[in-house]
């Protein structure tokens, strides 16, 4: 995907972290799907896919970044050598309806 557009500074990127595991690792401490999203649940962590091609379980936390202020800005936004190389790519896919980027297919 191809972002253009500028950031609103919605901060919902940032308020979020996920996680791509093994599905057939978390099922095998799981009875079934069912199981594993209740008891992600209740740990306030979010099944938002699963990608049983290539054995993917996608995970959201809601855990906001330490760097994000109460204005919804980052703190090292203009210190790229502090910022991880994700926040970089941050988003790569509309992320919430708040986001003001635009995406296209870069093929």
């Amino acid at each position: 995907m191809e972002r253009t557009g500028s950031c609103s500074h919605c901060g919902d990127c940032c308020k979020t972290m996920r996680i791509t595991a093994v599905l057939s690792h978390a099922l095998k401490q799981h009875r079934n799907m069912e199981e594993l999203k209740l008891y992600y649940q209740y740990h306030n962590v979010r099944v938002i896919d699963v990608n049983t091609d290539n054995d993917y379980l996608f995970l959201e936390l809601a855990m906001p970044c330490n760097q994000l202020d109460n204005k919804n800005h980052c703190r090292v936004h203009n210190k790229p050598e502090l910022k991880p190389i994700l926040c970089h790519l941050y988003p790569t896919e509309l992320e919430s309806s708040n986001c003001t980027y635009q995406f296209k297919k870069s093929f």
